[in-house]
């Protein structure tokens, strides 16, 4: 009897929590400080995202990198030392942008900031690049 009252329970504390505490633990979406040693690169997975949702990246740091727009599955081909990614999503060899990219195909998406020349075009800076940015999804209003 009181295995049902303990998992009847922990199955009503569940249902209280609401879904998306879960789901955006991991999620960076808004201001994201940005430390990137020489060689190396900071990933923020987005989540899911919606086909047709706006994304904008707004980033600003000490000295040019790129930033490189990828699905779960080319971040997965890109930690393995490939170099697929978004293109028309990316920024490349830049200290700063603001730019929006409308996305094609609902996916998990990652945007890497990168210092390590793997992916762009930008060559590893030799020093650790700081600076900031904000990243914002929006759904685009169907008046």
């Amino acid at each position: 009897m009181r295995k049902i009252v303990y998992l009847f329970t922990i199955f009503l504390l569940a249902a209280l929590i609401p879904q998306n505490i879960i789901a955006d633990v991991g999620a960076s979406v808004g201001q994201n400080n940005l430390s990137i040693g020489s060689g190396n690169s900071h990933a923020i997975f987005l989540g899911n995202i919606n086909s047709g949702d706006e994304l904008e990246i707004d980033y600003s740091v000490d000295n040019n990198i790129d930033v490189l727009l990828m699905t779960s599955a080319q971040y997965s081909s890109w930690q393995s030392g490939n170099s697929n990614h978004i293109h028309s999503g990316s920024d490349y060899d830049d200290n700063s942008d603001n730019y929006v990219f409308t996305i094609i195909s609902t996916d998990s998406y990652y945007v890497v900031f990168e210092n390590g020349n793997q992916g762009g075009f930008a060559s590893d800076t030799g020093n650790t690049v700081t600076g900031d940015t904000t990243i914002s999804i929006a759904s685009p209003s169907t008046n």
